[in-house]
């Protein structure tokens, strides 16, 4: 296979027929460098690989994309405040980010860290295909 190994040859090669009409369809992603996979994903894997699209874009910065597309993140990296303070702020912000996705019913479990110039977050993303575990640094 090309220069990424894929898993699963069966939806890798999934034609449209295959796959119902409403449910999302991305090429996959690896979160961790940020580089495609080589195959497509779909259900709660494409509206993950979404989310992390949206979080990682600085909303505002881009005039390709919509102003609502994309976070605010970065804004508050440097801003003198409680941790408890920070986790609320960004929270709101992630939730503003994906609110843009009709397949995002909730997130969970939300927790933000800030160490040096690094804000990492973590949640658990409910889709209306399930649950995806969100891990992304800013």
């Amino acid at each position: 296979m090309f220069p990424y190994e894929y898993d699963d040859e069966e939806e890798l090669n999934a034609t449209s027929e295959e796959i119902e009409e409403d449910e999302p369809v991305e090429f996959g992603v690896d979160f961790e460098t940020g580089k495609l996979t080589g195959g497509k994903v779909r259900g709660s894997k494409a509206v993950a690989v979404w989310a992390w699209n949206a979080l990682k874009t600085y909303r505002y910065n881009f005039e390709s994309m919509p102003w609502e597309y994309g976070c605010s993140l970065m804004d508050l990296i440097g801003l003198a405040m409680s941790p408890m303070e920070m986790n609320a702020r960004s929270e709101s912000l992630v939730r503003e980010a994906l609110s843009g996705s009709p397949y995002i019913e909730d997130i969970k479990d939300y927790e933000c860290k800030i160490e040096n110039d690094k804000m990492t977050i973590s949640f658990t993303l409910v889709t209306a295909f399930g649950e995806e575990d969100m891990n992304v640094s800013i």
